[in-house]
């Protein structure tokens, strides 16, 4: 079995790059994409690595779609798709591969490691067929993407990336399958906590350009795909909207670029923002 694995950086610290470096002694392939202006003066191609640098933000959805397209050409059963932040079970590998080795590889499109936070919720750690689960820790069954040119959809740029590729991907009727035995650390941005009347929630805290994608993706897709995605749009589109202009900092420019991704997303504008 030939694993690959892939990165997409913005902006990475070290212990990023440390950790990224770190996959070769584990994967066949690793690829790291960088969304990041300049390059990364400590990191070359080599000893299994292939060090992409943009020069340009082109956003998750182009890098991840990138790297499928190098996964296959490299000939790599499976490809790992990582977020710069999160941090893979070195000491679970073994049993991951064992696992893989079970898959239906001709059913089984997506095997999906769950988040430190989701592992902690869930007390019986096995697992269940989903219909979305995030990219940062998916193995992706290659031979069925290829199969069937199953694409990311770049043209998102960012947001909703993954529940799109999901939607492709069960829309071949093929399965995607959450497991709760093995996990990955994972950090989503900054979000504020909150304590009220002690009910706990997290704000998302997104700057005004995400909110601007956030939206505008949520609106796109939910009216091109109203039963895919009723669920998971009307938490964007409702509740984190209000939580927004109740806790956030910055709230008019950020109802400002709401307002604008909304009224691209009716005309079909999709892609890099663009003042």
């Amino acid at each position: 079995m030939k694993l690959a694995v892939s990165v997409i950086f913005y902006n990475p610290s070290e212990n990023n790059i440390k950790h990224a470096l770190s996959l070769a002694n584990y994967f066949d392939n690793v690829y790291i994409f960088d969304n990041s202006n300049k390059a990364q003066n400590n990191l070359v191609s080599g000893n299994r690595i292939r060090y992409i640098p943009y020069f340009h933000n082109k956003g998750i959805a182009q890098a991840l779609e990138d790297a499928l397209q190098m996964s296959i050409v490299d000939n790599n059963d499976f490809l790992l798709t990582l977020d710069q932040d999160s941090t893979y079970p070195f000491k679970q590998h073994l049993a991951i591969i064992e696992r893989l080795r079970k898959l239906d590889l001709n059913k089984d499109a997506i095997f999906a490691l769950t988040t430190n936070h989701d592992y902690e919720l869930v007390k019986d750690h096995s697992e269940k067929l989903v219909t979305d689960a995030i990219t940062s820790g998916n193995f992706i069954n290659l031979k069925l993407i290829k199969e069937y040119d199953i694409h990311f959809p770049s043209e998102l740029f960012i947001d909703y990336v993954d529940f799109e590729f999901d939607r492709r991907v069960l829309e071949k009727g093929f399965n995607i399958i959450q497991s709760y035995e093995y996990y990955i650390n994972h950090q989503i941005g900054s979000p504020l906590k909150k304590n009220i009347l002690g009910i706990k929630f997290d704000c998302m805290n997104h700057s005004p350009i995400r909110y601007y994608y956030r939206f505008r993706n949520a609106y796109y897709l939910k009216h091109k795909h109203p039963d895919y995605y009723k669920k998971l749009a009307f938490k964007t589109l409702k509740i984190d909207r209000i939580k927004m202009s109740l806790f956030e900092d910055d709230k008019k420019e950020k109802r400002k670029m709401i307002k604008l991704g909304i009224s691209d997303a009716k005309v079909g504008k999709l892609g890099e923002f663009r003042k």
